[in-house]
């Protein structure tokens, strides 16, 4: 997997085995809730980035996608 988050003192980033983890669950729900995209979003205001993203057919987040945040 690539890493997306990048490491800063005060925010050390998600280990890669935790990624992988958090990346079946995410394909998991998608599958049982029958939803096309099931995604875990990094709030960057005034921005949002997708952090990770289920590889259910047809979602349209991809990895490092980046999503003016509307408030």
């Amino acid at each position: 997997m690539n890493r997306i988050s990048t490491t800063t003192p005060d925010k050390p980033g998600v280990p890669e085995e935790i990624q992988a983890r958090w990346q079946r669950i995410l394909d998991l729900l998608a599958r049982i809730l029958n939803v096309t995209a099931a995604a875990i979003m990094k709030a960057d205001p005034p921005q949002i980035e997708v952090f990770l993203s289920s590889t259910t057919e047809g979602n349209p987040f991809r990895r490092g996608d980046r999503l003016k945040l509307v408030v």
